[in-house]
Parts: C-alpha cells; structure tokens; sequence
C-alpha cells in the first residue's frame, strides 16, 4: 500500500480498497505499507466510521503494521525525503522480495 494524504483522504481507498486489504490480511495475507510522502498515518484509523468512536483498540490503525522504507538506523523515512529516492525504492523492492519468497 503506497501511503500519502491523498491516500488517506480518499473515501474510496477506506470504502473498497482498504476494506479488502485488511479482509486479506485476516486470510493470512501481508499488508506492507510504503511511506510515499510526509503524512499523518499514525493517526489514520482504517475505519473511524464502523465502530465505537470511544473505540481505540490498535488493530483500528495503520501505524501497527511494518513501514517502509526505514533508515539504516531503522527509522521510517518517507521516500520522498531521501537524498536518492532510488535507494529507497530498491530496499522496498529487496523487502518485497523477502517476503514474496518467504510466502
């Protein structure tokens, strides 16, 4: 999942496309989200709207699951803010592929 504002603004993303990702990943799938640009995702609940707005269990956000691309020093750095936005790429890419051939 590539992460921006855009993204969480969209009320199309949190009522088709999110609703699936999180449904899969109920199935077992993995949900690796990619921090594009410098957003407000830690405080992004996938579903604000469906459950107790008194409600703050941590399966609700986003921010519980593994970002990317992280820092030598493994803090998230939105692609956007690196100095060579390609080294961030390829370490998503080496990452994805980890995973892919461990599935």
């Amino acid at each position: 999942m590539l992460v921006s504002q855009s993204l969480i603004a969209s009320h199309y993303v949190h009522e088709v496309e999110l609703r699936k990702a999180l449904q899969k990943v109920k199935e077992g799938k993995k949900l690796i989200p990619i921090l594009i640009k410098t957003c407000d995702f830690k405080n992004w609940k996938a579903f604000p709207y469906d459950k107790d707005e008194t409600s703050q269990e941590d399966e609700d956000y986003i921010s519980k699951y593994q970002f990317l691309p992280q820092t030598t020093d493994k803090n998230l750095k939105p692609i956007n803010k690196w100095e060579y936005t390609e080294d961030a790429w390829v370490q998503v890419i080496d990452k994805l592929r980890a995973v892919i051939k461990n599935s």
